[in-house]
């Protein structure tokens, strides 16, 4: 999954708001963006959350984000028909899971691979779960120190199944002395895994620089519109550009898989050399055995005559004849005999 080209999931999250036809508008924007993936989150209050559990950005209306989760979830039925939407649209289906029991629905659903959310990454019987299913497994690190990420690295191996580690920084958005790309190439010696880039910072210009340094996967969260309400939304992109950042994600893909070979590229401009380069040009009259100097000399364009490269060697040397001004110096115009 993670070997061919780099694997873009846009993170729809709960950007739908309850909306099943906004959910599957979400999908249709990852579709037409040119994304690999689209996914959601699972909340199941009952199993996640209690009374105490506190908003990281308060909500209008809610008091705990029990509620809001409560509000916000799709049936698993619901679920299901969002999974086959995003296949019949060329996506792979994902969401990050909460509880197990959101795993268990997964499963049934069937996606084909796992992200294990940044706060979610110290929760070892979930590590274990998603890992005995044998399916590959993306986990995201916003907040954990290398010890917590080598731990939960740990677990999964021991499966052997794929790993991706995608460098997270849990702050939305996050600025640009934030995004840690560094990270990435930390993650790929420490531990030997493919490794990308979770982004929030609300910017198409992360995920681009992801692709360059070798990311295997990039996920955005994305909206609707900036002007919508939500948590997340000055994180995310919208879908002109989420466009745009695919673009960029495969336009660097490409310069990176194709290492530029100076001396057989100037080969192809052998015709466009000379006429943009410049060679040696005669600016008065020259008698012969006159040496050559600034005085008689000069440089024109285009390159018809010796190239303005060989001045240094030509200067100080004498003209084997006359030559008219307004001329393109020319090898037999010199003397090889005497300097």
């Amino acid at each position: 999954m993670f070997d061919e080209k780099c694997f873009i999931i846009a993170e729809v999250a709960q950007a739908h708001d309850a909306s099943f036809m906004l959910a599957k508008s979400h999908i249709n924007v990852a579709a037409d963006a040119g994304c690999d993936a689209v996914k959601f989150q699972i909340h199941l209050p009952k199993y996640e959350s209690t009374p105490d559990e506190k908003f990281r950005v308060p909500i209008d209306g809610y008091k705990t984000r029990s509620e809001y989760w409560e509000r916000t979830c799709f049936e698993p039925e619901q679920w299901k028909e969002l999974a086959d939407y995003a296949a019949s649209k060329g996506l792979v289906f994902m969401a990050s899971a909460f509880s197990l029991q959101a795993i268990d629905m997964l499963e049934e659903i069937g996606v084909p691979v796992w992200k294990i959310s940044s706060g979610e990454t110290s929760n070892v019987p979930m590590l274990h779960k998603v890992g005995k299913t044998g399916l590959p497994v993306i986990i995201s690190t916003g907040m954990s120190p290398m010890k917590e990420i080598e731990d939960a690295v740990n677990i999964l191996k021991s499966y052997d199944i794929d790993v991706a580690i995608t460098q997270c920084t849990t702050q939305y958005p996050t600025p640009p002395s934030q995004v840690g790309l560094n990270v990435m190439n930390e993650y790929k010696e420490r531990f030997g895994t493919y490794v990308g880039l979770s982004d929030h910072s609300g910017t198409i210009y992360p995920a681009i620089a992801a692709a360059w340094e070798g990311a295997s996967v990039i996920e955005v969260h994305i909206c609707m519109s900036y002007q919508m309400p939500g948590p997340d939304m000055p994180a995310s992109l919208d879908p002109e550009d989420l466009k745009r950042m695919v673009e960029g994600v495969r336009f660097a893909e490409e310069m990176r898989a194709n290492p530029l070979d100076k001396d057989e590229k100037a080969k192809e401009f052998v015709d466009f050399r000379k006429l943009f380069f410049q060679s040696i040009y005669v600016k008065k009259d020259i008698k012969a055995g006159e040496t050559f100097s600034e005085e008689n000399l000069e440089i024109r364009k285009p390159c018809n005559g010796i190239p303005a490269s060989q001045w240094d060697d030509v200067v100080g040397l004498k003209a084997a004849n006359d030559i008219e001004s307004q001329t393109f110096l020319k090898e037999e115009h010199i003397r090889k005999d005497v300097s």
